[in-house]
């Protein structure tokens, strides 16, 4: 005879439902947005309810609260790892809108990392666009990665003025030379990122080129006189 716990097991509901998902004692799927008991959504009774009413699918169910509550739970997380090994430094958490661009998932992770000062990761300039859009906390990141051509750079570097806290992350070392001469065309000082590969010694047996961040940072040093 079928049972509940047969389902439990079978699609593992307990490993990727993290206390938000589970059954009910009809076999019904249930969301507890906040983990709460009392807080309970069957998911069956409500599509039932919907068909009942000619409501026509797909149909899309939105928790805000899980996104919330994961916020929480991740910056929770490292500030008990930084307290508990006296790390001497803070963690901001970032959000690559390129897992998700739509606008209510990214409203709802806004608004609820602002107090953590969560900040947005852009692939592109559409996205960048987007990310302008949003209001971050005064602390939060602005990071841009992907393909920067001048149009690109101009629109990050402009960002700044509107007191965006922008990282531009270069890939290539000869990026460098290019975003400075946009930066001073601007008078914008900019914050660069820096993107390097991490080899060992062993990995790095038998390579013409070892890339890492000191190698990195010494040329733009030199590049920048400082």
């Amino acid at each position: 005879m079928w049972k509940i716990e047969d389902a439990i097991e079978l699609y593992g509901i307990e490993r990727w439902g993290s206390g938000f998902f589970t059954f009910n004692k009809n076999g019904n799927l249930i969301v507890k947005p906040t983990k709460n008991d009392t807080q309970v959504i069957d998911l069956k009774f409500v599509v039932d309810n919907l068909v009942s009413k000619k409501i026509n699918f797909p149909i899309l169910f939105r928790f805000p609260q899980i996104l919330e509550s994961q916020i929480k739970t991740l910056n929770g997380a490292f500030s008990h790892s930084i307290s508990e090994y006296k790390y001497t430094n803070t963690y901001q958490g970032i959000f690559p809108m390129k897992v998700n661009q739509r606008k209510e998932v990214l409203e709802e992770i806004v608004k609820s990392g602002k107090k953590f000062n969560m900040g947005l990761e852009v692939g592109t300039k559409a996205e960048l666009l987007a990310a302008l859009s949003f209001e971050l906390s005064d602390d939060a990141l602005l990071i841009c990665n992907g393909f920067k051509d001048d149009e690109y750079l101009h629109l990050a570097l402009n960002a700044i003025k509107l007191n965006n806290k922008v990282v531009i992350v270069i890939d290539e070392f000869n990026e460098t030379k290019r975003l400075l001469e946009i930066a001073k065309q601007l008078n914008i000082k900019p914050i660069i990122g820096i993107r390097a590969k991490l080899y060992s010694k062993e990995a790095a047996n038998g390579l013409n080129r070892v890339e890492n961040p000191q190698n990195l940072v010494s040329q733009l040093q030199r590049f920048l006189n400082v």
